[in-house]
């Protein structure tokens, strides 16, 4: 099987994959609203009367009884497909370690980040909606200040790059677009995957740019300088705050659009209010819907982002040829479609298709 042959079928069954954990994720909020969740939040208040404290219990049983019906198909599309495709480099128990690592930074974030929330349903009044917005902002921006100091060193390891010219080009490119970078920095990201990736993370103080050591291995110094300017030219762009409120205002709207049948779910599930823990899973489908309808807005706003930037750094580099190798080659180690069905990109994909941009690219080359 060629390569193409192989990302064809890679491809295919992370598709399989994601439609699966959709229908899975949807059975199981339905199937927990109607046989579980009242069974919970009744032992949860006999555990303790103290209103967090019984949402603390709920919450806690609803994320380790999610975490055990979803790790099959998470244990197969994030270790045994990696290593059926020759992508992954973890053993077993480094998998566990890492696995284990996220599980509790997302227990604890799922934890802080609902208590919060239901603070807010319980005490905001009618404008809680405008607040659950509100809160958002403020997460988002912090979570974008924090990840590059606090979460990225929990998996991956800084180190200096040893190719000093390489640095210099990519910190006058970052100076050109107008951007302070901290400093360039590489990942270890080849101890797990032979994928290869690169970033701008962080704002402010925090903000450095990142590359992983196979791309360092594996691309020209002008390649990789391609694909740093990419990622400036969402930072030069405003992609990145524009992003933060856009998806501010559309959590606003389904929000607000929530809250003008709230008493309507009230009285269905016979809840003492929006905040009655009992409504938790019927909540959580709202949402899940909610982001299914909008995923495909949301995706073409992300494609259109992603085509601005790409045409920004030829622009800013004025090396198209460079351009199209390095995402020839980012397709190759990645296993990426080139060119997935239509359905599929409209729906799912943030970024235009490999052959998309590579086509472009040769456009403006010629």
């Amino acid at each position: 099987m060629d390569q193409t042959d192989n990302a064809k079928q890679y491809a295919r069954i992370k598709y399989y994959i994601l439609f699966a954990d959709i229908l899975l994720g949807v059975l199981f909020l339905l199937a927990y609203q109607i046989f579980i969740s009242s069974p919970v939040a009744y032992f949860s208040r006999s555990v303790t009367g103290f209103y967090f404290g019984s949402l603390l219990i709920y919450l806690a049983v609803y994320g380790l009884i999610s975490y055990g019906v979803f790790f099959p198909l998470h244990f197969y599309s994030s270790y045994r497909l990696e290593h059926r495709f020759s992508l992954s480099r973890q053993t077993f128990g480094a998998w566990l370690k890492d696995e284990a690592k996220k599980a509790f930074l997302q227990g604890a974030l799922f934890l802080s980040i609902m208590t919060a929330w239901y603070a807010i349903l319980r005490y905001g009044g009618t404008m809680w909606w405008a607040y659950t917005a509100a809160g958002y902002l403020v997460f988002s921006v912090v979570f974008t200040r924090l990840m590059p100091t606090l979460l990225i060193p929990l998996f991956y390891k800084y180190t200096a790059i040893e190719r000093p010219d390489l640095a210099g080009k990519i910190v006058a490119i970052a100076e050109r677009a107008g951007i302070k970078a901290l400093g360039v920095f590489g990942i270890n990201l080849g101890a797990k995957t032979r994928k290869a990736n690169a970033a701008l993370v962080g704002i402010g103080a925090s903000r450095r740019v990142i590359l992983s050591d196979t791309l360092l291995s594996n691309f020209t110094d002008d390649e990789i300088v391609s694909v740093a300017a990419h990622e400036f030219g969402h930072h030069a762009l405003g992609h990145i705050g524009k992003l933060i409120v856009f998806s501010c205002c559309a959590t606003a709207l389904g929000f607000y659009g929530l809250s003008l049948f709230m008493n309507f779910l009230v009285a269905a599930v016979h809840a003492g209010g929006i905040y009655d823990i009992r409504l938790f899973p019927v909540l959580m489908l709202i949402f899940t819907l909610g982001n299914l309808f909008f995923m495909p807005v949301f995706s073409a706003c992300s494609r259109r982002f992603e085509r601005q930037a790409d045409l920004y750094c030829i622009r800013l580099t004025g090396n198209a040829s460079s351009f199209v190798s390095a995402m020839d080659k980012l397709a190759s180690l990645n296993l990426a479609d080139r060119n997935p069905p239509a359905l599929i990109k409209y729906l799912f994909y943030d970024h235009p298709t490999i052959e998309e941009r590579i086509n472009m690219a040769k456009g403006i080359e010629r």
